[in-house]
Parts: structure tokens; sequence; C-alpha cells
């Protein structure tokens, strides 16, 4: 039954597309169901303690919205947050070869898409696909300099994400020649300035320096020097010459980035009971429009932060520390160098944007691409192999 997994795996990229291109409303991930009757169809599923432990978590927090009224996303927190575990479950009981490198095909050609459709996109100033009522990505299109692909994906920083995370675990592959990194990391930086994508810009500069300092030195740390200047005359070249990547200009002095602070001040409203346990619904909005009635919009930009609003600290770090143990356990196998050129800039992406908070498929993505590079450090026959 090997094609239920690859059809759930599939959908997990696919969905996001079709969802976009046809206008439809965001539910509940195609993938859960599909990959849940996958396991139905096995003989033995192994469930360990470790993935119960989500489970419990997201069950937890479930029950404690519910039980006190919490104002909660949940069809949102479902893609985002159970569905990794499916994933994981699914794919882990199904290690062989041939599933393994159909499952990295799939995503190598979305990652290519990306990138070329990206660049088409740029050149050509139009939106293959976009979000259906996103004010956002529709004014650009009369802005040449501020303009930004949208990607497969129908958004710059949904599409972004998932190429910087393609690119890290392409980076962490021990089967591919760092000659080839050198050419994919210029394709992916070009990629994120067509995004448009301050963030996600810099964060390829981060992988690439996580890949290439394995160990130090000081003919490391000045040939280090040299790439950093090097990515800098780049970007500047983009912004300057070509016109793409301009938004890295208004890195900290933009509307975007101001309103992205402004949602601190509403915590000056919190009482110690609000932050360890979430406000009332009714005092949150109240407090949201006060903020916003000063002048300055508010906008969440970094899914604790919604945590913390939706179901306070202490729900919050029950979910944060059961995950960040999740991960620590599945990506066993892998070396502390793989780790971090995987992890550090997949962190910062994460926490730099509502995904997680908004139905993102992010962990699921994570998840997968930390089992392809398990299994092609491990095997005697490589996943994928670039000389």
């Amino acid at each position: 039954m090997r094609i239920i997994l690859i059809v759930g795996i599939l959908s997990i990229f696919l969905q996001p597309l079709l969802f976009s291109f046809l206008g439809l409303t965001v539910w509940i991930h195609s993938a859960l169901f599909i990959l849940i009757i996958y396991l139905f169809t096995l003989n033995n599923v192994k469930v360990y303690k470790n993935e119960m432990r989500v489970f419990y978590a997201v069950l937890s927090i479930f029950v404690y919205s519910f039980l006190f009224g919490k104002d909660l996303y949940l069809i949102g927190y479902i893609n985002a947050l159970l569905l990794p575990l499916v994933v994981y479950l699914s794919l882990n009981n199904s290690v062989n070869y041939k599933t393994y490198k159909t499952v990295l095909t799939i995503i190598l050609v979305f990652f290519v898409a990306l990138i070329i459709e990206s660049y088409i996109e740029r050149i050509f100033r139009f939106k293959l696909i976009t979000i259906k009522d996103d004010s956002i990505i529709g004014t650009d299109l009369y802005n040449e300099s501020q303009f930004r692909s949208n990607g497969l994906f129908g958004h710059p920083l949904s599409s972004a994400q998932f190429v910087l995370l393609i690119y890290t675990a392409f980076l962490a592959m021990k089967s591919v020649s760092s000659t080839k990194k050198i050419y994919v990391t210029f394709f992916v930086l070009i990629s994120m300035m067509c995004f448009n994508a301050r963030t996600a810009t810099l964060l390829t500069g981060v992988g690439f320096l996580c890949y290439y300092f394995d160990h130090f030195s000081i003919k490391k740390v000045l040939a280090g020097i040299s790439m950093g200047v090097g990515f800098t005359i780049l970007v500047y070249y983009g912004i300057s010459e070509l016109g793409i990547g301009t938004r890295m200009l208004e890195m900290f002095g933009d509307n975007s980035s101001k309103t992205r602070t402004t949602v601190f001040r509403v915590f000056d409203f919190f009482d110690l009971n609000d932050f360890l346990w979430g406000p009332d619904n009714s005092f949150l909005s109240r407090t949201i429009k006060t903020v916003g009635n000063k002048g300055d919009e508010i906008i969440i930009e970094n899914p604790i932060i919604d945590y913390l609003f939706r179901i306070g600290l202490i729900m919050t770090l029950i979910l944060v520390v059961t995950y960040i143990t999740f991960f620590s356990r599945i990506s066993k196998g892998l070396t502390r160098h793989q780790k971090i050129i995987l992890f550090t800039p997949s962190a910062i992406s994460i926490l730099s944007s509502i995904s997680l908070a908004g139905g993102s498929v992010t962990l699921s993505n994570l998840v997968i691409m930390i089992l392809i590079l398990k299994y092609d450090s491990q095997s005697n026959t490589p996943l994928l192999v670039v000389r």
C-alpha cells in the first residue's frame, strides 16, 4: 500500500497549491486523513513514548481551550501540530530505499519548480497563484521595486520558507559535493531576492556559513569573511542593478518591521494570571483594539506570541518543550554539524512568521527532511549523489 503513503506525502505539497489556485478556504489537511488510512493498512505500527508525548501535548491544548473557552484556531493547529506526528509515524514505519527515494524526488521537483517560477514571475512581473483576499500580495504589481514573486504556494513567505528548508537539508547531505552546494546556494539566493523575503535571504547566508564552518580555524574564518563580503556584494548588486530584494534596504525601518514590535505593547495590559494561562477572549480583543487605536497596527508574526495570547505561558511551554524533545529524538543519527545546518535557519525562519499558528505544514516538511537526511547519511546507498 505504498501508493497511499506517496499520495499522502504528495498532498502535503499539492494542497496549498491547489487551494491557493482555486481560492478555497483552508480546512483540515487531506494528508492527515490519507496517512491515517495508510497507518491502518500496516500490520504493526511502532509508536514510542516520544510520539505519544506529542499527541498528549496537542490533545491537552485542545481540551484546555475547549474547557476554558480559549479562542483557538482549531483547524490551523491540527494542520500545524498534529500532522507532523502522523507524517513521522507513516514514514518511520515505512523505511525503505524506494519509498524515501520517491519522496525525495517529489520534494526536489517542487524545490526546482519554486525557484524557476520565482525567476519567471519576477522577470515578467505577474502572479501565477495568489492567496484569495490577500491585499498585501496584490498591490506590489504596480510597484516594480516592491514586487514579490509568490511561488507555487501563493505567498512569497510560504514559498521562501519551503525553499529555505530544502536548501538547508541539501547542504547537510554528505553525498552532495561542495561545488554543487555552492551553485545551488547562488540560485537559492537569487530566488529569495525574487520573493523579496528579507529574513529568508539572510538565512540563506546563515545556512551556508553553518555548512562551511564544520570546524574552527583561522583559514576558515578568513575565507568565511571573504564569503560574507561576497554575499553582501551580490545582494547589493541584485538590489541596485536588478531591482530584486529591495526590501532588504528597509530591514528595520519600514512599517512592516515596526508593526511586528508593536504587538509587545499588548503585554503591558496583562496581569500575571493572563500571562500564565492566557487572557479572556473579549479582554484580548479589547486590548488589541486599544493598542491599535493609538495609531499602531497590530501584526503577530511570531507563533510563540500567538500561543501566549491564546493559551498562556504554561500551555505554550508544554508544547514547546514537547516538540523540542520530539525533534531531538527523531534527529538522532544526524551529526552535530548536520543538525546545526538544518535547525539553525529553520528555527529562525519559523519564529519570524505566523506559520505555525496559521495552519502551516512547515513542521511536517521538517520531519520529512530529517528522516530523508538520516536515511541518506546512514544507508550504504545514498538517496542523492551529486558530484
